[in-house]
Formats: structure tokens, sequence, C-alpha cells
């Protein structure tokens, strides 16, 4: 039922608020907005707080995994309106950081999925972050979800410019 609700909460923010109009409005105004675009600051504040918190305490692996799509979602319809989001960010350095496999499947599924930047970070701590994906001996997954997506190393470390450049600089033992 919380994976449903989640799929159902991504939908109906970015579904178009005509589409939702009521058939007597004949009102030829095309509206490009979305529900999310009515929301109040301090609305979105709390459905953030809401989702970070599943993303960090959900058990159950779907309903986990539609948490992340959601956020993901979420976070990229939110820069592109220009609303930074930088809770996500430190909790997902935080989860990457974590004694808990499925906290690190989980912050690095957020980076795949999202376009969240390294927001003030030193260029040695994020080579950390995306070094402990590439290395983690625990979990098969948290590497998976580091290597599907050639953007999460770019959207980190955009002063190296290639990938495989980056590849041998942190983790050399990776021929090609």
């Amino acid at each position: 039922m919380r994976s449903l609700a989640l799929v159902l909460l991504r939908r109906f923010l970015f579904l178009p608020s005509q589409q939702l109009q009521s058939a007597q409005m004949n009102d030829t105004h095309v509206s490009h907005l979305t529900f999310y675009d009515h929301l109040s600051s301090n609305s979105l504040f709390s459905l953030e707080c809401l989702l970070l918190y599943s993303l960090e305490h959900e058990p159950v692996t779907a309903v986990r995994q539609a948490s992340i799509e959601t956020i993901t979602t979420l976070t990229n319809y939110s820069m592109q309106k220009g609303h930074l989001w930088p809770a996500l960010f430190a909790q997902a350095v935080t989860m990457v950081k974590s004694q808990n496999a499925i906290l690190r499947e989980s912050a690095f599924g957020i980076f795949t999925g999202s376009q969240i930047r390294a927001m003030g970070m030193q260029i040695e701590d994020i080579l950390f972050l995306l070094k402990s994906g590439l290395e983690d001996n625990e979990s098969i997954d948290v590497s998976f979800w580091f290597t599907v997506s050639d953007h999460s190393v770019y959207s980190f470390v955009p002063i190296l410019s290639s990938r495989s450049a980056f590849l041998l600089y942190v983790h050399p033992k990776t021929t090609f």
C-alpha cells in the first residue's frame, strides 16, 4: 500500500493541473503548471521531510525503491524550478558512510537517479564517496547503483574530463 501511495504521489504531483480541473470549465487558457508548482513552501518542506524519513527507515524493498523513484523525480523537477534540496544531499552522504548496506544502496540510488550535486564538498570528500561506491565489498548492489549511470560520475566531478580517467584515478585496478 505504501508503494502504491508513493507512485500515486509522484504521478499526482507532476500531473498538469489543467487535467484535473472541472469539466465545466471551458477556459481556453492552457496551463503548464503541475500540482507541485502550486504547493506552498511549508507543504513542500513537509513532503520533503516525509520522503527523507521514508528513504532512511523503510524496511520493505519495493517501498524503498518507490521512495527512491519519488525522491529522484521530485529532486529533478525541483532543480529545474531552481529549488535545491540540501537536506537530501546531506542525508545521502550520511547514508553512503553507513554500515548498513541497504542504506548505502539507497543513497547511490539517489545519486544515480537524480541530478543532485556535491553542494560545497571538497574534491577529496567527493572522491571518497565515489570510491566507496566502487569498492563496496559487502553489497554488489551498491557498486551496481553507482556504475549504472555515467552522469553520477560527471555530476560529482566535473573537473575530470573522462570516465576512464576518473576510474583510473579512484580505482587503479580497473582495466579497460
